[in-house]
């Protein structure tokens, strides 16, 4: 393991002396992986008009470091022990992202709210932009996989006799202790991420008919990925709380007898998005999905955690913290959500960017803030707003 590729020499001014400076592995392709993010959006937008190909820096930017931030702060507060839990512990460690540590579902979530900003700043819809993005996840999970593996984090439970079995060191970038030859886990993501970007890019050039149909198809796809890898992950000591022992080989939390957090939260990610693509089936690129696709994502994952919790409390008790968590999510996804989001309307000229449908290309921010301080649309040749295929006097208001 390579946990720090090479060092830059350091040098010194006068009394101050800098350096070496480490390139560490993970770092570097998590650079990498906003690199290829980036010339990516910037050829699907190119061919699809959603948005100045010359923002394409900005959105990646945005996102990558909202979902880095998100990724650390899930991974910080799931080991908050090993970060401020004793008096061995050292917080300043918290912020040391480049030696692994990064909850995938955190970055998620965070990427998800500064894609949400930039779907404001842009005037464009939010399904669009993540229809856009996520095949582009997808291979930049993939290529943060490699540095994972550079760093021995995140690898997989002892398989001796496993003819592709590595040893990766029992703490990061210590090379005096090593695993006993142990499941490439991070290969294995690597292999299948890089399918899952395959696929959701050919389905984003070929099939895609509403806007945020290849994110849900991405959150199938990638729980499905999360569930075959977690058979082969190793996590340390299960904490006192889990209600389940604990499982040689196994990783996470096991929450129902072998299975384990991930694998069920997955599980209930693959229902929910099944679900919200059924309340889907005949949208199309002028309609208003969201006030579907989230209520019936949250609906749909009733059944799976109704389940986890039934068997939580035969095992001896479930958090009640936990269920008026969960019911109050429901609540708002189902009744709140579509009460706040008929405020945040988009005109069907901005649901049409980025579409097949063709027409309006996008908005020109370089305009707004003119003589009459509105802002100015770009249009397709002999187009012109409010006079698009399917507007109705130009009232229509969709996401």
């Amino acid at each position: 393991m390579h946990s720090v590729l090479f060092k830059i020499p350091g040098f010194h001014l006068g009394p101050i002396s800098l350096g070496p400076f480490p390139v560490h592995a993970y770092g570097t392709m998590l650079a990498l992986a906003f690199i290829v993010a980036f010339f990516g959006l910037w050829k699907l937008t190119s061919r699809t008009k959603l948005i100045p190909p010359d923002r394409s820096i900005d959105v990646v930017l945005v996102v990558l470091l909202s979902g880095v931030l998100g990724a650390r702060l899930l991974h910080v507060v799931l080991n908050w022990g090993a970060y401020f839990g004793n008096a061995e512990a050292s917080p300043i460690e918290a912020l040391y992202i480049w030696e692994g540590g990064l909850a995938f579902h955190g970055g998620v979530i965070g990427a998800m709210l500064g894609s949400l900003i930039c779907c404001r700043k842009l005037r464009i819809s939010y399904g669009a932009l993540a229809d856009h993005l996520v095949p582009l996840l997808a291979l930049g999970y993939a290529i943060t996989k490699i540095g994972c593996f550079l760093n021995g984090c995140c690898h997989g439970h002892p398989a001796e006799g496993l003819p592709w079995a590595c040893q990766f060191p029992v703490r990061s970038g210590d090379l005096n202790v090593l695993t006993p030859p142990s499941h490439p886990v991070q290969i294995y993501d690597l292999i299948l991420n890089l399918v899952v970007a395959a696929v959701l890019l050919q389905a984003f050039l070929k099939h895609r008919r509403w806007n945020g149909q290849i994110l849900l198809w991405w959150i199938i796809l990638y729980s499905i990925t999360r569930i075959i890898t977690d058979w082969f992950r190793y996590y340390e000591p299960v904490p006192a709380w889990s209600t389940a022992e604990a499982v040689p080989g196994m990783t996470g939390i096991p929450v129902i007898g072998a299975v384990t957090q991930a694998q069920l939260g997955s599980a209930a990610a693959i229902v929910a998005a099944v679900i919200a693509l059924i309340a889907c089936r005949r949208c199309t690129f002028t309609e208003r999905v969201d006030l579907r696709v989230v209520p019936a994502f949250a609906l749909g994952s009733l059944p799976v955690m109704a389940f986890a919790f039934y068997w939580q409390s035969r095992q001896g008790g479930v958090s009640a913290m936990s269920v008026t968590l969960y019911a109050l999510g429901i609540l708002v996804a189902v009744f709140g959500y579509p009460a706040v989001a008929r405020r945040f309307s988009f005109s069907e000229e901005e649901a049409r960017r980025g579409s097949p449908l063709g027409g309006v290309t996008y908005w020109d921010d370089t305009a707004e803030g003119g003589p009459s301080g509105s802002s100015h649309e770009t249009h397709a040749s002999g187009t012109s707003p409010g006079n698009t295929e399917g507007d109705q006097d130009g009232t229509d208001r969709v996401s």
